[in-house]
């Protein structure tokens, strides 16, 4: 099995700032995006679509709830990516587990995503 995308539907007022978000911090691109019911993007990383972003109806808005609890990115440059953060004035949650070999910083998106960044020591 290969890992294809992730979806996240945003309500209409944060779908800009969400898909900065994601440009700003994890270097996706918008690419390409077929002619769906709903307005949103794809976000590629290098030639995959990696994020779909959906505009959320008003009508569905706390109607539905998820059991998701977050999505995991394994990165590279920890100094780098803690400036960039800053950069953004992102706060994170940092975890050291020396048991594995990794650092966890965990960030959540203007949707409230929350994000696991996982870089190796």
């Amino acid at each position: 099995m290969i890992f294809d995308h992730f979806n996240v539907d945003v309500p209409a007022e944060l779908i800009a700032e969400t898909k900065a978000f994601y440009e700003n911090i994890f270097d996706l691109r918008e690419g390409s995006r077929p002619t769906l019911s709903r307005p949103g993007y794809w976000l590629y990383y290098q030639d995959k679509p990696l994020l779909h972003l959906f505009e959320r109806p008003a009508a569905l808005t706390g109607e539905r709830q998820s059991y998701l609890d977050h999505v995991a990115f394994q990165l590279k440059d920890i100094v780098a990516f803690k400036q960039r953060l800053a950069e953004y004035d992102i706060p994170y949650r940092s975890i050291i587990n020396n048991e594995i070999h990794i650092t966890q910083l965990f960030i959540f998106d203007p949707a409230g995503v929350k994000i696991e960044c996982i870089f190796n020591h």
